[in-house]
Formats: structure tokens, sequence, C-alpha cells
């Protein structure tokens, strides 16, 4: 997976595929292809990380509502 470049992504999105497969992107598009994705830590142990789950307020899904519509 490379990081596409804004001439790159309005090519691709003029001929209609998609920017990780080369293959037609349609609704509900898949890439076929396995991928590896890799996610670097930045140096933090995880010893050094604390759950705090229980401090932070999860709003209602009424209120997730009103944010979307408006």
């Amino acid at each position: 997976m490379k990081r596409l470049s804004w001439e790159e992504m309005q090519k691709k999105r003029a001929q209609g595929l998609c920017f990780n497969c080369e293959e037609k992107f349609t609704p509900g598009h898949r890439c076929k292809g396995p991928q590896l994705l890799l996610l670097e830590a930045c140096g933090v142990c995880h010893s050094d990380l604390h759950v705090i789950k229980d401090e932070i307020p999860f709003p209602s899904p009424c209120a997730i509502g009103h944010e979307i519509t408006g």
C-alpha cells in the first residue's frame, strides 16, 4: 500500500478504480488480495498505558442521533 498523490487519486477516481487494488470500484467493494497492515508504536510501553474507560462518559444513542441529523 502506498500513499497516493492528489493527482493519482483524481486519476483513479476518474477511471472508477479502487485506490488500493486497481480493480473497478463499486459500492460495497472489497479488495480481493490479502493485505498486511502494520501499526507502529510511538515508543510507549504497554505497561505505561492505563485503561480509563470508566472515566470517559459515553453519549446516549439519542445524543448521537441528534449530532448526525443536525
